[in-house]
């Protein structure tokens, strides 16, 4: 069947082929245009499910690298050993040369638990470490580490940001008998500025937190850090004058002679046993300028 129209008053006939044609063509481009929907809606999915992805394993990098940090701290520095009596201040993770965003501690009769925030990956990523001493000798420690691809800043104030965090943990025996040492910094004295070959007096206290007396007999002294056992302000030994018991503070105080060569060197100490471990806290790093 032909159907008649007309056209600026001249007749036009249609046929039904014409029409189903155009019906097809309509059918054709719903399907495309539902195919090409799903497909965008596929594409799209598959994007999140890769940014996902990538966020997850940044989380799981910084919690791996915070942990090995953790136990670094705490199996070469004993940084966590148990204290005869609850330490001044957290003892400070640091990772990769960064000091910890921040810090606390819980001290119980059976067990010294410290926490530390770390900022990684030049601050764009976040870590908790948690690590749990128990005060008996030869019991578990166990030690957390939850990471977060966002930077600490977020972690600390979320508001509507979303993040992926990943978490790790390890346990392990408290046995080693270097576990009887520990040491947090209290404070010290060092000029931010020099001249070069002069030598001046600088004082630098620590806190015996751990479970023996230091002793100058058994080889216990204060050490160069930063690099380790550098020389750079003429001596990197500073003995005791006196027995240090657990809980006791002790202030080294000796002369330092600023390098000849003008410049920014690092000053720092740790605690030690000598020929056996260094360990506990190091003090705050102190950049000093030497002046020709």
């Amino acid at each position: 069947m032909a159907i008649a129209h007309t056209r600026q008053g001249v007749p036009v006939k249609c046929s039904e082929h014409e029409g189903f044609a155009l019906l097809v063509a309509v059918i054709f481009m719903s399907v495309m245009l539902t195919l090409g929907l799903e497909l965008g809606s596929l594409s799209y999915k598959q994007e999140v499910l890769a940014s996902g992805a990538i966020e997850s394993q940044y989380a799981f990098y910084v919690a791996d690298a915070a942990l090995e940090c953790a136990l670094y701290a705490d199996q070469q520095q004993n940084l966590f050993a148990y204290p005869a009596t609850a330490p001044a201040s957290a003892p400070q993770v640091s990772c990769g040369g960064v000091a910890s965003f921040s810090s606390s501690f819980t001290y119980t009769a059976s067990q010294f638990a410290v926490f530390n925030r770390l900022s990684l990956d030049s601050g764009k990523r976040c870590a908790d470490v948690s690590v749990y001493k128990p005060a008996t000798f030869g019991s578990v420690t166990y030690a957390y580490a939850q990471g977060y691809d966002v930077p600490c800043a977020t972690v600390a104030s979320p508001g509507t940001a979303r993040f992926v965090s990943r978490g790790l943990s390890a346990y392990y025996n408290n046995s080693s008998v270097a576990s009887t040492n520990n040491a947090v910094f209290v404070s010290q004295t060092v000029p931010s500025t020099m001249t070069a070959g002069r030598t001046y007096s600088v004082s630098v206290t620590m806190q015996n937190i751990g479970l023996s007396t230091w002793t100058a007999a058994t080889s216990y002294r204060l050490g160069s850090q930063n690099p380790q056992d550098n020389g750079t302000w003429g001596l990197g030994r500073v003995g005791l004058s006196n027995s240090v018991p657990p809980g006791a503070s002790y202030t080294f105080v000796f002369n330092v002679t600023a390098p000849a060569t003008a410049g920014t060197y690092n000053f720092q100490w740790m605690m030690l046993q000598e020929f056996v471990m260094w360990f506990g806290q190091l003090s705050t790093n102190v950049p000093v300028v030497v002046t020709p």
